[in-house]
């Protein structure tokens, strides 16, 4: 115990000395104080390992305990050890740049100065010190002095193909010495015939003095090196300059104005994803063409368009794309399959039904791979499951993928799919025996978890509420971190609340097992019939409102939870009530700041919702937009 206090009360004294340095210390030049007594000889070796302390000087112990301090970030205890150590070895040059970089984490540019002087005195040619002084005489807004520090550096760089060169102008961009910069960039560009030396940082060092046009000559260039880094710096940059208020329409200008001749095609496709983001797809469409026709017809470039487009639910021009992928590609071509995918994503999405079943179907004939022919016939029949409610139909498209094309993803979705549809169909029996049969089979965790909750489901549905409540408590113990686990907590917990309820459990029951089978007003009877009573009213208000967005009734989900919020304030549902409320409210720009306001409380009093995480990310944008 006795020697853990030393330990202790040496740390104090280090901080408590560090302070007194700082306050006391001189303007220009630098005081090394003692932190603690020079004839204090406690053992310091506890801070560091034993047995990387044998046969150590103390000098060497005390600078290893300063890296420590350092490490943990206590940046005045580290700089009165150091300090002391200085006192006794001036001329250490481990314990001076150990101290240099501790006074700039502190801030102390004037000790921080006069060491870096102290420094030069002994080494007069050093280019870092050179550097750092410089940097320190800008941070002081001593700016002359500061120019004359980086001309004595520029003096110790013998040729302009030194990467010295590049540090300082990178130094002296920070410092914000852009007219000096530049000048003497202008200069080595002069002397060594290279107009594009340094085109990163001259664009940068434009873009400080608002001459974005200009800055733009300088980064467009280098787009042309394609995969090196200074190209996607440069691509990084234009980027932002296109993304800020300020500079985005000059940029623009000059990007048409310099993509006129011959372009790289990083350059166009920054041009194309650019004009994208801001819906101007006329331009993105020919610079997509333009960037496909330098890349000698890859035409992996038109299916990054469409991807860009369907991102952003623009789904005619996805279209538009693959009618040009067709015109300009025949089926030898690897990108046609891919083209006609997205083809009919976006017909679906568009309500074009029997275009997308037809381009689908082109799609499987098109490709002699069979999981490229398990995929077409697999989204033809989710076409027939989401889009046409004719499970009849899409079972014999699941069917004749898991009899002809037993390989793949194709395969396994369309296993599962099989039993989802005999659920919306009413055969129960059968769906069960195939959720049985895919138990034994290879799947991975995500889809063993749907088949257990799915089985235990169909139990639920039967009546078989003791046998559903143990399937489910097995698939949160087989999958704690599964999809389904908080769907299932919650049907545990309400299985537990109205234990012996027959009535309440037969409706609930068959509320969800109308919902499954999409037949929305049946589901809405049993559910109306439970909120009226009180044995699980809330969470069918909850289940109400859930329902009436499915329609987009936005009046009547929110009378069902203000219902629930009222009359249930101490309900597990509140909280998903409450979320619900605001995610209605955020369509209306009148009621954000009340939406954002339910958000905070959420966040304040609901930590633990599995919602929180998307509760946060919509606070955090709200906060960007605003500040924005």
């Amino acid at each position: 115990m006795k020697f853990s206090f030393a330990v202790v009360a040496f740390s104090l004294c280090l901080v408590a000395s560090g302070v007194e340095a700082q306050d006391n210390r001189a303007a220009d030049t630098l005081k090394l104080r003692p932190a603690v007594d020079p004839s204090d000889r406690r053992d310091f070796r506890v801070i560091g390992p034993a047995q990387s302390q044998e046969g150590l000087s103390e000098t060497d112990r005390k600078i290893g305990i300063a890296r420590s301090l350092m490490r943990q970030r206590n940046f005045e205890g580290a700089a009165s050890l150091l300090e002391v150590i200085l006192e006794s070895e001036p001329q250490n040059g481990i314990a001076q740049n150990l101290l240099l970089q501790c006074y700039q984490e502190l801030n102390r540019t004037l000790q921080a100065e006069a060491l870096v002087r102290q420094l030069l005195q002994a080494q007069p040619d050093n280019f870092q010190f050179r550097i750092t002084l410089a940097e320190l005489l800008a941070a002081q807004d001593r700016m002359p002095e500061a120019i004359e520090a980086y001309d004595r550096a520029a003096g110790l760089i013998p040729q302009w193909n030194d990467l010295r060169v590049a540090v300082l102008v990178r130094s002296e961009l920070k410092s914000g010495a852009v007219d000096h910069a530049l000048a003497y960039i202008n200069r080595a560009r002069q002397e060594t015939g290279d107009s594009t030396m340094l085109a990163l940082e001259t664009g940068q060092l434009l873009e400080r003095q608002g001459r974005y046009a200009a800055a733009v000559k300088e980064y467009f260039p280098v787009l042309a090196q394609d995969t090196t880094r200074d190209a996607s710096d440069a691509e990084k940059r234009l980027f932002e300059m296109l993304s800020f208020v300020g500079s985005a329409a000059e940029t623009e200008d000059a990007l048409l104005h310099v993509s006129s001749g011959e372009v790289s095609p990083r350059a166009l496709r920054l041009l194309s994803t650019h004009f994208i983001r801001t819906g101007q797809f006329d331009k993105a469409f020919q610079f997509t063409l333009q960037q496909d026709s330098v890349e000698q017809g890859q035409g992996q470039s038109l299916l990054f368009y469409m991807r860009q487009c369907a991102e952003r639910k623009q789904y005619a021009q996805v279209c538009r794309m693959a009618d040009r992928v067709r015109a300009r590609y025949d089926a030898s071509s690897p990108i046609l399959v891919d083209a006609l995918f997205h083809y009919g994503d976006a017909l679906v999405q568009l309500g074009q039904l029997d275009s997308a079943i037809a381009m689908f179907s082109l799609a499987g004939q098109s490709s002699p791979a069979d999981n490229d022919k398990s995929e077409a016939l697999f989204r033809i029949g989710m076409i027939y499951v989401d889009q046409l409610d004719e499970c009849n139909q899409a079972m014999v498209y699941f069917d004749s993928i898991t009899t002809h094309y037993r390989r793949g993803r194709g395969y396994l979705d369309a296993q599962l799919q099989i039993p989802r549809c005999q659920i919306r169909m009413g055969e129960l029996d059968r769906a069960a025996e195939a959720y049985g049969r895919l138990q034994d089979s290879r799947l991975n965790p995500d889809m063993l978890e749907e088949v257990a909750y799915q089985s235990a489901m169909i139990r639920f549905y039967e009546k078989q509420f003791d046998t559903a409540q143990v399937m489910l408590r097995k698939l949160m113990v087989d999958h704690p971190r599964g999809y389904y686990v908080n769907d299932a907590l919650r049907l545990v917990m309400t299985l537990k609340e109205v234990e012996g309820n027959d009535t309440a459990r037969y409706d609930f029951s068959d509320a969800l097992y109308f919902s499954a089978r999409r037949m929305p007003d049946s589901a809405r009877e049993r559910y109306s019939r439970l909120a009226r009573g009180e044995a699980l009213a809330d969470v069918s208000l909850l289940k109400l409102a859930e329902l009436d967005l499915a329609e987009a009734d936005s009046s009547a989900a929110l009378q069902s939870l203000e219902s629930l919020i009222e009359r249930f304030p101490e309900s597990y549902y509140l909280p998903f009530g409450l979320k619900a409320k605001a995610d209605v409210m955020m369509a209306d720009e009148d009621s954000v700041e009340a939406a954002m306001a339910i958000y905070r409380r959420l966040l304040a009093e609901f930590g633990n919702y599995p919602f929180i995480t998307e509760v946060r990310e919509r606070l955090r944008m709200y906060e960007q937009q605003r500040v924005g």
